[in-house]
């Protein structure tokens, strides 16, 4: 009975503060912007106290829900968007934050129900260094990293996220940790570079998502780690950053492209280890070449849309492989996401650029994707790979090539990423419940 009428109140805290910005919003003739950060902070800062409120997983998850329902409602529902969602919907870029966040809540405090610090890092530096940038960036945001169509970051927006993310760790680290400071700083170094990175490059709201489980998936595998091994982490970071100023001069994507296929590497690496990858960087080292880039592709800049769609479908099952503590099973699922897309990347590229016929760009694709992805993937692996599991592997990226090429339009990311994910994942599925 308490734990229901604690939801209640929870609720309705919730519910009167959003009421409260809206009626601010009206008198004080708030910019939109501001308006929908004041109401990320006050949300945040409401679930900041959740794990002193419940002791059980339960309530927390009934509260999602029932805020995730609401967030559906009022998006889309009209009159509901033009009232109500004014806060969230009048600033001028498409943007679901509004479902990832709750979303997020629930999935940290069911995670790190019995480390409440690993659950008030994460949605400290959701809360504070995210309202912040986007604060600092619309005030004074002068210096673009954005081209094209991308979601436009400043880089005073991105300094502002990393010093806000960088406190957001380290002073909880200080307070209810026992570890080493100089471990502390070092881990707080890692976390906020990361997560600026990850802030420049999501899309559509994604990172209200993102930036937490990354922030919890780095602080419970590699809290405890010693001194030397944060040391090597911030110099790879390091390098990152040195390698993101020198390759975006020559590279055909996009600057925060560049940014996205690197922070997808490191997590990769971080999360999975050297052995996973492999197929990754082949399939970046590769993707110019067999066929060469014509002049026409040249011309293409791959913005970090392309690029996210490129690395999605694999980070999710290596995620899912982190979080639920069996990465081997996700392993091919993973390696199949990676072989899949550089399919139908090398199909694209023959058929459209090159201008082969249907069946030899079949062909041709298949052949790359299987020699240049697959097969040195699966002998870096340190795990053991079925022969089930290989020949599922090129079935998958067969079929995945097969769709795209009997599609009226090669070239379209979510449809091509939606193809991965579902193939990669019905391996995995397959693999698991017959061999």
């Amino acid at each position: 009975m308490m734990e229901w009428l604690l939801i209640v109140l929870v609720l309705l805290l919730l519910l009167g503060g959003l009421g409260a910005v809206k009626f601010v919003e009206a008198r004080r003739s708030l910019k939109p912007e501001e308006a929908r950060k004041a109401a990320h902070v006050y949300v945040g800062c409401v679930t900041l106290f959740l794990p002193l409120w419940f002791d059980e997983r339960w309530p927390v998850i009934v509260i999602g829900v029932f805020a995730l329902s609401l967030m559906v409602f009022v998006r889309y529902v009209s009159q509901l968007k033009k009232s109500v969602g004014s806060i969230l919907h009048a600033v001028q870029r498409d943007s679901f934050g509004e479902l990832y966040f709750p979303v997020a809540v629930v999935l940290l405090f069911v995670l790190s129900h019995e480390q409440p610090v690993f659950y008030v890092i994460p949605l400290l530096i959701l809360t504070f260094a995210d309202a912040s940038a986007a604060l600092v960036g619309v005030a004074y945001g002068k210096h673009n990293m954005a081209s094209g169509e991308e979601d436009r970051k400043s880089i005073e927006g991105g300094v502002t996220f990393l010093l806000i993310a960088f406190l957001c760790t380290l002073l909880p680290l200080l307070i209810a940790s026992n570890i080493d400071p100089l471990n502390m700083i070092l881990i707080a170094l890692i976390i906020s570079v990361l997560v600026t990175i990850v802030e420049s490059v999501a899309y559509k709201g994604s990172d209200n998502l993102l930036i937490p489980l990354l922030t919890y998936a780095f602080l419970i595998t590699h809290f405890n780690e010693p001194l030397q091994w944060l040391l090597a982490q911030l110099l790879v970071v390091v390098a990152i950053a040195l390698f993101l100023y020198i390759w975006n001069k020559k590279s055909i994507m996009s600057r925060l492209g560049v940014m996205n296929a690197l922070v997808s590497s490191y997590l990769i690496v971080l999360l999975g280890g050297w052995d996973w990858y492999v197929a990754p960087l082949l399939f970046f080292i590769f993707y110019p070449f067999l066929p060469r880039l014509t002049a026409e592709e040249k011309q293409r800049i791959l913005d970090y849309h392309i690029v996210a769609n490129y690395t999605l479908a694999g980070l999710i099952w290596l995620f899912v492989g982190v979080l639920v503590e069996a990465k081997a099973i996700f392993f091919i699922g993973f390696l199949a996401a990676f072989t899949i897309y550089c399919g139908i990347a090398a199909y694209i590229r023959f058929h459209i650029y090159r201008h082969f016929t249907q069946s030899k760009s079949i062909a041709y694709a298949l052949l790359k994707a299987v020699l240049l992805c697959f097969v040195p993937g699966a002998f870096a692996y340190q795990g053991a790979l079925s022969i089930a599991g290989s020949v599922l592997i090129v079935l998958a990226v067969l079929a995945g090539v097969a769709l795209v090429s009997n599609s009226a339009v090669k070239q379209h990311n979510v449809r091509n990423f939606a193809i991965t994910f579902l193939l990669s994942g019905l391996t995995i599925a397959i693999h698991e419940l017959f061999f």
